[in-house]
């Protein structure tokens, strides 16, 4: 297969706040032709900051007309409308996590985007990592034996999250939209890309009255998986600096990836060894960028595999969704049942 000329590929991004602009940036490094929707006014001075040659579309419709694919990077609220009306139009879309903010529409998406068989990616670019690409590798083969649990952490201080912005007035804040469950949903996709199927979530929630917020700032979240595995998931928006690591105890040793230290560890009864280190320079947005490149790739041949199917942003939602209600009920639940979430 010919590697695909994204030259050629002309991407409606639909949202232009902090994600949608890295997209931006990113598809225009990769050659494709953008053109931006956002629904508050978009001055042409605040496009030629971004990237030079880009077009400005009054209407969805009217950006879709003639568009490859979708970027949409919008309001966690809105993913759904844009998504269907790309699906509608037999337009391949990549859309943000979470997928949506509930379950609302969401079978309905599903089904038209099989009808009308289209490449879809949900922007999950944890999957991306290389440390993760490697431990997913090493879970597949079995190679240190079937795995039995796994804790994961992620946290970070919302305040100093997006500098120069008010937290307060961010969708983080609103328990509708945001709230750490939904906004750090990483970790809930990758325990599912690790291990499958979740059978039981159980979860409990804080709200940190500090940070003058009226959704969640701290999540303990257990799962049970299909396989028997039994995970841990740690959420915050307290923590005082970046954290994020993985460890997971397989029969015959632990692995524990640091993303700090960009170092995948295994620890055996007869030593400890870094197996799988970044390579030098590698950024955050390689991330972003190589998930984007897929995509494109995807237009370009969609029997291409999917990264991020569509499957693997539904399921993360449920879990995510489930986790919240079983902390008001304090009961566990069955994220397959899941059918009205309420936020």
């Amino acid at each position: 297969m010919n590697s695909p000329n994204p030259r050629h590929r002309r991407i409606l991004v639909v949202g232009a706040g902090s994600i949608g602009s890295r997209h931006i940036r990113n598809l225009v490094e990769l050659g494709a032709s953008v053109s931006v929707f956002r629904y508050r006014t978009l001055r042409v001075g605040d496009l030629e900051q971004m990237a030079r040659g880009l077009g400005v579309v009054e209407t969805l419709e009217e950006g879709m007309e003639n568009a490859d694919g979708v970027v949409i990077a919008n309001r966690t609220s809105e993913h759904l409308q844009v998504a269907m009306t790309a699906a509608e139009r037999k337009v391949g879309f990549f859309v943000e996590k979470p997928l949506s903010h509930s379950l609302d529409g969401v079978e309905t998406l599903v089904r038209q985007v099989d009808q009308a068989e289209i490449p879809v990616e949900v922007g999950l670019m944890m999957r991306f990592h290389p440390n993760l690409r490697e431990l997913k590798r090493l879970l597949t083969t079995n190679e240190f034996g079937s795995p039995l649990f796994a804790r994961a952490t992620v946290g970070q201080y919302l305040p100093d999250w997006r500098p120069g912005t008010d937290h307060r007035r961010s969708y983080s804040a609103s328990r509708s939209e945001g709230g750490v469950t939904l906004d750090l949903i990483h970790e809930i996709d990758l325990m599912l890309w690790f291990f499958g199927q979740v059978n039981d979530v159980a979860a409990l929630t804080l709200s940190w009255e500090a940070l003058e917020i009226e959704s969640e700032s701290v999540a303990q979240i257990a799962m049970q998986f299909q396989s028997g595995v039994i995970a841990q998931v740690h959420l915050d928006y307290v923590r005082p600096a970046y954290y994020r690591r993985i460890e997971v105890g397989c029969e015959r040793g632990v692995l524990e990836w640091d993303y700090n230290t960009g170092t995948l560890t295994a620890a055996t009864k007869e030593q400890t060894e870094v197996i799988h280190r970044l390579e030098p320079g590698f950024q955050r947005n390689d991330m972003f960028l190589n998930h984007m490149r897929h995509f494109l790739r995807r237009i370009e041949d969609p029997s291409t595999e999917p990264a991020v199917p569509l499957a693997a942003g539904v399921h993360s939602l449920r879990v995510a969704l489930a986790a919240r209600l079983s902390a008001e009920s304090r009961h566990f639940l069955k994220p397959a049942q899941l059918e009205v979430a309420v936020p």
